[in-house]
């Protein structure tokens, strides 16, 4: 585990993941029912605490939290992310992590 800073994601899988029971985060007060749709896949760009650029592949779970926070700087919440008229609509694909 390490500290990410200026993470970017640099490439991705073609095929979308979401968590099975959607997600939640500290900044937003209420449940925000759906899938939030994301990339099952993920190569991430970051600097280290010492200042050198790293670079790592992340999949599943890891994947799916790293880009919730990566969202956050770049001021997207996790709702954005939710299909307003049919909040658990599965398209082609989608990967559900349980």
């Amino acid at each position: 585990q390490e500290i990410m800073y200026n993470p970017k994601v640099v490439a991705h899988s073609v095929q979308d993941a979401a968590l099975g029971d959607g997600e939640g985060c500290l900044s937003v007060d209420r449940d925000v029912p759906g899938y939030v749709v994301r990339h099952a896949r993920v190569t991430v760009e970051y600097f280290n605490k010492e200042g050198e650029k790293q670079r790592v592949k992340l999949r599943g779970y890891n994947s799916i939290v790293v880009q919730h926070e990566i969202d956050h700087t770049n001021g997207i919440m996790f709702y954005d992310r939710i299909n307003k008229d049919n909040p658990f609509a599965i398209k082609d694909g989608l990967l559900i992590i349980e």
